[in-house]
């Protein structure tokens, strides 16, 4: 797990969980996988190794008044059904990656402003915007991006 406070906006500052989740038939069906502690940033050993594809990407999306430390039960229940899965289609390596994110005042991301038009509706939907963005790796206002795909999101 990589967790990181990220400026999705000017001025708006969140905090960003992104966790690999990846099958691997080393588990006996008595472990229970679940995501490894978060950690600041990748160490350098890390980033030297090479990338595995990623089979689908996920953005975990909750409540304004909540934390995305509510799905850590949800990780480790997707990390079983991988490996089920792994089994079943004699697969190797399914991995998903996993994004989660915490409001601006909410869970860990900076505290508490006072300001009420940051919870505004329409600022959190950007913030959600934006995110979404970032988890496709598409950056605002690219002219190469998929027209397609900038549709579906606004």
């Amino acid at each position: 797990e990589t967790s990181y406070q990220k400026e999705v906006r000017p001025g708006r500052m969140i905090f960003c969980r992104k966790v690999l989740l990846i099958s691997s038939s080393s588990f006996s069906s008595n472990d229970t996988p679940s995501p490894p502690p978060p950690s600041p940033s990748p160490s350098p050993q890390q980033e030297q190794q090479p990338k595995k594809e990623v089979n689908a990407k996920m953005l975990f999306v909750n409540g304004s008044c909540a934390s995305s430390t509510q799905y850590n039960s949800l990780m480790t229940s997707l990390s079983k059904l991988l490996l089920l899965l792994e089994k079943k289609n004699n697969s190797k390596n399914i991995i998903i990656e996993c994004h989660l994110f915490d409001f601006p005042g909410f869970g860990q991301s900076s505290p508490r402003i006072h300001e009420q038009s940051v919870y505004a509706h329409d600022e959190l939907i950007r913030d959600l915007k934006s995110m979404i963005l970032s988890t496709l790796d598409i950056m605002e206002g690219d002219d190469d991006d998929d027209d397609e795909t900038k549709m579906k999101i606004e």
